[in-house]
C-alpha cells in the first residue's frame, strides 16, 4: 500500500480538483469540465492560493491526487493537531500524514 501524503495544492492540480468536484450530481450541474479548463478555475485558484487565511491542500497517493481540502484560518484562531490522550506517544501518531507546507505543518501540529 502506498502512503498518502498531504501537501499544498499547486496550479497543476487544478484540473484534477475540478474533476473531483464534478464527481457528483451537484458538481456535475455546477462545474465545467472542458479542455482546456476554463481560465476562471485557474484565476480562482490563484486568488485562493494568495489568501493568507486559506490553505488549499491535496491528498496524494502514488503520484495521483485523490482528495482535496481548503483549510480556513480565521484571524486569531490557532489550529493544532490533536491526538487522543490514550494514543499519545504510540506508533499511530507517527503514521499520520506529515504536511509538507509550513502553514499546513502548523495547522496539523507539525514543525
Amino acid at each position: 500500500m502506498t502512503a498518502i501524503t498531504i501537501r499544498r495544492a499547486r496550479r497543476a492540480d487544478v484540473a484534477r480538483i475540478v474533476t473531483m468536484l464534478a464527481d457528483d450530481a451537484l458538481g456535475r450541474a455546477r462545474e465545467r469540465i472542458e479542455t482546456p479548463l476554463p481560465a476562471s478555475y485557474v484565476q480562482a485558484f490563484a486568488r485562493l492560493d494568495a489568501d493568507p487565511n486559506i490553505t488549499l491542500m491535496v491528498a496524494e497517493e502514488g503520484g495521483l491526487v485523490i482528495g482535496c481540502l481548503a483549510a480556513v484560518h480565521p484571524a486569531g484562531f490557532e489550529l493544532a493537531r490533536r491526538i487522543a490522550r490514550a494514543d499519545r506517544g504510540c506508533s499511530r501518531r507517527q503514521r499520520l500524514p506529515q504536511p509538507r507546507h509550513r502553514r499546513a505543518a502548523g495547522a496539523l501540529g507539525g514543525s
